[in-house]
C-alpha cells in the first residue's frame, strides 16, 4: 500500500478554518470508518466516534524513488474545541515491516482510549524491507525507525498543545513492533514520556538471542521468525542469511559487557558480506561503507578491510545494547504495563516477565494460573500474562480455529478483556509508591468475568469473509481524497 502512512498521496487544504498549525501541511478534521470496527475484544458500543485529522509531520531527502520520504501522522480526538487532554502516542506493529492490516487493528481500538480523555497521536514511521508503504520509506534500519517515532515525540512536545493537548510528557502506547517502539521511547527518552502500555512487546534482544541462537534452546520455536525479523530490523535485507549470529555466545552476556567488549565479543565473522549485493548493499553494509568511504563494489567482499568490520561490529553492538530494554527500564523512570500471552508464537511471554525481574531485581515464577497471572513490578509497574492467549490478542475475531483472544466460550476471552481493563485504568493513574514494599512473590489473580460474556466482545459471530468485506469498504473509502467526512464538521477530507 503506497497511500497509508504516505502524507505525499494527499493534497494538503490551505486557509482552513481555525487551523492552528497553518505551517503543517494537513487535512480537515473528518471521521473514517476504521475507527466504528468493532473487531476488538472490548466492544466500541457506546463509544463516541472520534475525529481524525491527517498531518505531514517529517520529511526526509532520500536516494530512493522521487527522493522524498513524506510521513503523516495521524490525530485523534472527541471534541474538536477541547484543550489539556493528556497526550498519548500509538505505535503500529507490523515486525517494522509493514502497516496495512496492523494500523487498521491500532485505529479500530482508537476510541478506547479517546473515549478516556486522551488525544491520540498516530505516526507512520520509515519500513524495514519493500514489502509494504511507498518506495521512499522503505528500505530502512533500526536507526532510521527509531529516529522517525522519536522525531514523532519531539513534534507532539512542540505541537500537541495547539491541536488541544496539556503540555506534560506523553504517553506511549503500541503492539509489537509498536510495543517495542514504544518502549524504545520510554528507554531513552524518559524526560518526554510519562507511561508506556505495551501489548505482546519484544523486550530484549539479548534476552531473546540468548534463548534463541542455540539450538534447542528455550525460544527454539522462536527461532525462524524471530532471528530474521531481528536481523531485517538491524538492517540486514536477506534477513539472518547475512548475520552469523551464532558465532557470538549470548549465554550470560549482558549490555554492560558488551558495551565495552565489542570488538571480542562480536567476531568480524558474524557478518557474511558475500551473500550481499554491492550495488545495492543492506542498510547495515551501506551504512558503514559511507561512514568508512569504502566502494563495496571495488572490495573482495569475502576479506572486507578492518576499518569496514570494525564498523559493523559496532553498529551491532550498538543494536543489541539500545534494544535490550530490561537494563535501560529497569529503574521505572518511566513506568511499564505489559500485556501478554501464553500460546503467542511470534513473541514470548517470558520477555514481559523478564522485564518485571529486571526491575524487583528477584525471579519470578513464570508459571501462569489460568486465566491470568498479575505480576506487580517495583513501585508503578505491571505485568499480566493471561494463558492460551495468542499474538495480537487484544483481535475480538476468529479464522476457524484460530483466536487470538481464545474461543468464545473459553476462560482466556474475558481474561483477555480484564486485562485490557485494568491496563487502560493503569494509564490514568498517577504512579505513586505503595504504603508496604511488594511480596516475595505476587499470587496469580483471577479477572472479573461480569460484563465480558462469551460472545459479547468484539464483532461476535462475524466471519473473516464479512471482516475482510469490511475492510475492503475501508481501503476503498481511504484512498479516495473526497470521501465524505462526519456531516456535523460541513467538510470533507
Amino acid at each position: 500500500d503506497t497511500v497509508l502512512g504516505n502524507a505525499a498521496a494527499w493534497e494538503p487544504v490551505d486557509n482552513q478554518a481555525n487551523d492552528p498549525l497553518p505551517g503543517t501541511p494537513s487535512r480537515p478534521w473528518t471521521s473514517i470508518p476504521s475507527t466504528q470496527l468493532d473487531i476488538g475484544v472490548l466492544s466500541l458500543q457506546g463509544n463516541h466516534q472520534p475525529y481524525m485529522k491527517r498531518l505531514g509531520y517529517k520529511v526526509l531527502d532520500v536516494p530512493r524513488g522521487n527522493g522524498r520520504c513524506e510521513l503523516e501522522m495521524r490525530v485523534y480526538k472527541n471534541d474538536l474545541v477541547a484543550e489539556d487532554l493528556r497526550p498519548l502516542m500509538a505505535i503500529h506493529g507490523g515486525t517494522w515491516r509493514s502497516r496495512g492490516f496492523s494500523f487498521l487493528g491500532l485505529e479500530a481500538g482508537i476510541s478506547q482510549l479517546t473515549e478516556r480523555g486522551f488525544i491520540v497521536f498516530a505516526p507512520f514511521y520509515r519500513l524495514v524491507g519493500e514489502s509494504d508503504g511507498n518506495v521512499e520509506c522503505n528500505g530502512a534500519s533500526w536507526h532510521e525507525v527509531t529516529e522517525d517515532v522519536a522525531s514523532a515525540l519531539d513534534w507532539i512536545r512542540t505541537n500537541g498543545p495547539a491541536l488541544g493537548a496539556s503540555d506534560e510528557p506523553v504517553t506511549v502506547y503500541g503492539q509489537s513492533a509498536g510495543a517495542h517502539l514504544s518502549a524504545w521511547l520510554a528507554a531513552h527518552r524518559p524526560a518526554d514520556v510519562r507511561k508506556a502500555l505495551l501489548y505482546y512487546a519484544p523486550l530484549d534482544a539479548l534476552a531473546f538471542l540468548a534463548g534463541a541462537v542455540p539450538l534447542a534452546g528455550p525460544y527454539d520455536a522462536f527461532r525462524d521468525f524471530g532471528l530474521n525479523s531481528l536481523s531485517r530490523f538491524f538492517g540486514a535485507s536477506g534477513g539472518s542469511a547475512e548475520l552469523q549470529l551464532e558465532h557470538i555466545d549470548f549465554g550470560g552476556l549482558t549490555a554492560d559487557v558488551l558495551r565495552e567488549n565489542w570488538a571480542t565479543l562480536i567476531p568480524g565473522t558474524v557478518f557474511d558480506l558475500s551473500r550481499i549485493d554491492p550495488v545495492a548493499p543492506p542498510p547495515f553494509a551501506a551504512r558503514c561503507a559511507a561512514a568508512t568511504e569504502i566502494d563495496l563494489a571495488g572490495i573482495n567482499l569475502a576479506m572486507p578491510p578492518d576499518v569496514l568490520t570494525a564498523c559493523m561490529q559496532q553498529d551491532l553492538r550498538d543494536f543489541l545494547v539500545d534494544n535490550s530494554f530490561y537494563h535501560l527500564l529497569s529503574g521505572e523512570a518511566v513506568p511499564v504495563h505489559v500485556v501478554h500471552g501464553t500460546a503467542d508464537t511470534l513473541v514470548p511471554y517470558q520477555q514481559a516477565i523478564g522485564l518485571c525481574e529486571a526491575i524487583d531485581e528477584r525471579m519470578l515464577s513464570a508459571d501462569v494460573v489460568e486465566p491470568l497471572t498479575v505480576y506487580a513490578c517495583g513501585t508503578a509497574s505491571e505485568v499480566q500474562i493471561i494463558d492460551g492467549a495468542e499474538h495480537a490478542l487484544d483481535l475480538g475475531v476468529c479464522l476457524g480455529s484460530l483466536c487470538p483472544a481464545g474461543a468464545f466460550d473459553s476462560l482466556t476471552r474475558p481474561a483477555v478483556a480484564a486485562a485490557m481493563e485494568t491496563a487502560y485504568a493503569w494509564l490514568l493513574e498517577d504512579p505513586a509508591p505503595p504504603a508496604d514494599p511488594p511480596a516475595a512473590e505476587d499470587p496469580p489473580v483471577t479477572p472479573p468475568v461480569a460484563g465480558n460474556e462469551p460472545g459479547r466482545s468484539g464483532i461476535g459471530a462475524f466471519e473473516w469473509p464479512a471482516l475482510l468485506l469490511l475492510l475492503a469498504i475501508y481501503l476503498r473509502r481511504r484512498s479516495v481524497p473526497g470521501t465524505p467526512a462526519d456531516p456535523r464538521l460541513g467538510s470533507t477530507d
